[in-house]
């Protein structure tokens, strides 16, 4: 399992969100798609274990 993982880096931006104008923050980088299709794959195959493991 270690050897699927991927490390990413992201910059965290320390600023006040309340004083950025609007298209400062559609800037701001979010989780990048990948990663959330790469956690979701990740969950479907544990929640499929599980349930085998449960049936046993």
């Amino acid at each position: 399992m270690a050897e699927n993982l991927e490390i990413t880096t992201i910059s965290e931006n320390k600023t006040d969100l309340k004083s950025l104008p609007f298209p400062e923050l559609e800037k701001i980088p979010l989780l990048p798609r990948s990663a959330w299709n790469n956690q979701l794959s990740y969950l479907k195959v544990l929640l499929k274990a599980k349930q085998v493991l449960d049936k046993s």
